[in-house]
């Protein structure tokens, strides 16, 4: 079977010998608690919520912090921050959202995105991107031609959008658009990619702020994760090295560019001891055109149905160098979620909600401080 077996398909960075991979490490914050937490950085503002007794509950750590309570439970996936402090929350599919104010503590919710038709999947509604704004935010389907992006203000209410970008052909196995923002946050264009299964490539795209292609490159692979701030753009891919198998056996590669799409660092992954599956990589951009790479592993006891989660932060330098792997923990848990931020001190932290079959659940929260790359 070799490299192609489902048990043995891993991820490290090319140039990391295993013997680096680091056991323990000392964290800057290392917290737990008793709830599944699902993190909201608004506005440098750590806040974190959680379901209790059919309600969502806002809490921070931070200093004077009053606790809030909203009826109802706030979709915790694909969630959006926009810069006056409220939240937009989608369902998992993407049909319908809640608005999360968080300085009053209050929702409106639900708010349906295919204009008030009955709850169920539709791919002609599947949205693709949500851009954020001051408050305003945009919704793009690749599929729409009559909306594409259809704009709300933080009340839910559509807005008329000048521009329009142009959908895409649907033979895009996954679409996604990004602001590219600079150090102050101020955003002038977008990164726009289409990844496409059957040829193993990525395009990516430079747009300004009419959606008019400023520049325009192809990567190897499929596109995994991206981050576009403080004007760099860095961008995770992975090549399925065995097509003809039922399973993919993926090699990522992760590549530093800056706004134009120049190549400043490219940083290839191989299999590590161990032998385990390739889950998923998460990117943050640092301010000196460095990253954050946190990557997932997996092992799986397919006879005996046992499984458990290693995750492992990296920092790559602007200059393509690579600091030793930390270790943020190996986890047995039935299912593991995962968020990251950055503060903006610009710690690094990872939040971890761990699904337990038999004991109670509990999140993990645990940061790092980027280190300062040596000059050689």
């Amino acid at each position: 079977m070799g490299s192609c077996n489902i048990s043995i398909i891993g991820l490290i960075l090319f140039n990391i010998i295993y013997s680096s991979y680091t056991e323990d490490s000392t964290f800057s914050q290392e917290n737990r608690s008793e709830h599944l937490l699902i993190p909201a950085n608004v506005n440098g503002q750590r806040l974190y919520t959680y379901y209790e007794n059919d309600s969502t509950v806002i809490t921070s750590p931070e200093p004077g912090y009053q606790d809030c309570k909203i009826p109802g439970i706030i979709p915790s996936n694909h969630r959006h921050e926009l810069g006056n402090g409220k939240m937009v929350a989608f369902t998992p599919i993407y049909t319908h959202f809640s608005i999360l104010d968080f300085k009053n503590c209050s929702s409106y919710t639900p708010i349906h995105i295919n204009d008030g038709k009955p709850y169920y999947y539709d791919s002609q509604l599947e949205i693709h991107a949500v851009i954020p704004h001051y408050n305003t935010f945009d919704v793009y389907n690749l599929r729409n031609r009559a909306c594409n992006p259809c704009r709300y203000n933080d009340k839910g209410e559509r807005l008329q959008v000048d521009n329009i970008l142009m959908p895409e052909t649907d033979k895009a196995s996954k679409y996604f658009l990004e602001p590219i923002t600079n150090i102050s946050g101020v955003s002038n264009g977008y990164l726009n990619g289409i990844s496409f299964r059957a040829n193993d490539s990525t395009t990516l795209r430079v747009l300004d702020s009419n959606y008019n292609i400023v520049k325009e490159r192809s990567l190897d692979g499929q596109y995994l994760d991206s981050s576009t701030t403080h004007g760099n753009v860095t961008v995770c891919t992975s090549i399925n090295t065995c097509p003809d198998s039922f399973f993919d056996c993926l090699a990522p590669r992760c590549q530093l560019l800056d706004s134009n799409l120049n190549t400043i660092a490219n940083v290839g992954v191989q299999q590590p001891k161990g032998n385990p599956m390739f889950v998923y990589v998460h990117i943050k951009n640092l301010k000196d055109g460095g990253a954050m790479i946190s990557m997932e592993f997996g092992y799986y006891d397919l006879l005996n149905g046992d499984s458990r989660q290693d995750i492992f932060i990296q920092q790559i330098n602007a200059n393509g160098k690579v600091e030793p792997v930390i270790r943020l923990g190996r986890f047995d848990a039935e299912y593991v979620s995962f968020h990251h931020y950055m503060l903006k001190s610009e710690e690094y932290c990872a939040v971890l909600s761990l699904e337990k079959k038999e004991d109670k659940d509990y999140s993990l929260i645990k940061c790092v401080i980027p280190k300062t790359p040596r000059k050689d």
